[in-house]
């Protein structure tokens, strides 16, 4: 993980799962499109399809919001965490979101694919600071899926098949542990079915 703030990242508010498209401008630099994953009023995870922020400060571009200057808090592979100079007002992130409230299959795929991407990158890292806020972000994407799998009244039908589900939640509740533990590697993945 690239750390560019000398204390890690404290969360002030509660984060809330979405699927937006945004794009994100670097000083000198032209837009790049990046996937909003989660925000609160404070901040906001988003995927880089784009690659790596060269930059420890950039321009947040969301429809329907005014644009951000955010400071990159964390970055590590296609993931980084940006928190806004200006956080925004509850009405404005209420407003932002009234459009996103509603679950769909689509939100719960990638979430689940977010959560099994972030989790290989976690186990591919190669220094112990790098794993936990990975495996944190692999783990709430996991949750949110289920949630809102359920909520669905559909989650077993989802594009995967129960089995995988049932391990990745499961996978999900080891790390989870592990890391309220203190231990701060992943477990090895087992080629095993659950029964």
């Amino acid at each position: 993980m690239t750390a560019l703030a000398s204390s890690p990242e404290r969360r002030r508010a509660r984060r809330i799962a979405l699927a937006l498209s945004a794009t994100v401008r670097e000083q000198r630099k032209s837009r790049a499109v990046v996937h909003v994953v989660d925000m609160s009023s404070f901040g906001c995870r988003v995927e880089l399809p784009c690659g790596a922020l060269a930059e420890p400060w950039v321009w947040l571009s969301i429809a329907g919001l005014e644009t951000q200057y955010c400071r990159v808090v964390w970055q590590e592979n296609d993931f980084a965490g940006l928190e806004f100079v200006t956080p925004l007002k509850d009405a404005v992130l209420e407003s932002l979101m009234a459009p996103h409230k509603k679950v769909s299959e689509r939100l719960v795929v990638r979430l689940r694919e977010i959560a099994a991407r972030a989790s290989r990158s976690a186990s591919q890292a190669s220094e112990p600071e790098r794993v936990k806020p990975l495996l944190e972000f692999s783990r709430e994407c996991t949750e949110w899926a289920a949630i809102h799998g359920f909520k669905l009244g559909r989650s077993q039908k989802i594009q995967q098949p129960d089995q995988l589900v049932t391990s990745q939640l499961t996978s999900a509740l080891i790390r989870r542990n592990e890391l309220a533990s203190g231990a701060n590697m992943p477990i090895e993945r087992s080629n095993q079915s659950l029964e």
